[in-house]
């Protein structure tokens, strides 16, 4: 037997859910369409080995994307419309990786002192106006779909 608090409260309790998850795909950008973008940082005429790029749609919305150590990147799910873009240089060793550094890390034998086996031993003293899209000066308009070969290169 339904007591008239189950069938009055149930479908409007259901509903109220309902709504405060539509509302919070809403706020996380659930409704933007998004495209896929690839492409290379160039860094004094050669790949920026490493770091990152942060792609700032304004409003507090912004999503940063991965470079390989070949100064690549790829990202399937990036907003459409127009970014701005900063570029964040990869992490840096200072020295060389010494035995005692290797051990802490536990590199495998025969790996000690390799470059690049445990972050970038090469430091890229890339411009601090580049590290945010606001000073950078670099943008880029996404388009639906696919968006290869972005090339965006700093000094």
């Amino acid at each position: 037997m339904l007591s008239l608090r189950q069938s009055v409260f149930t479908p409007a309790l259901k509903g109220l859910g309902l709504f405060f998850l539509c509302l919070g795909v809403l706020a996380c950008g659930g409704g933007r369409p998004t495209a896929s973008i690839a492409g290379k940082v160039v860094f004094n005429n050669g790949p920026l080995e490493g770091g990152s790029l942060v792609f700032d749609y304004g409003e507090g919305v912004s999503k940063t994307v991965s470079l390989s150590s070949t100064g690549t990147f790829n990202e399937s799910a990036l907003f459409v419309g127009s970014a701005k873009v900063g570029v964040v240089p990869p992490a840096f060793i200072k020295g060389s990786q010494n035995s005692a550094t290797a051990a802490k890390m536990k590199v495998p034998k025969g790996f000690q002192g390799k470059e690049g086996y445990f972050g970038n031993t090469k430091e890229f003293k890339v411009a601090e106006k580049y590290k945010d899209p606001n000073t950078s000066g670099l943008t880029v308009e996404i388009k639906a779909g696919k968006n290869p070969d972005v090339t965006f290169e700093i000094k």
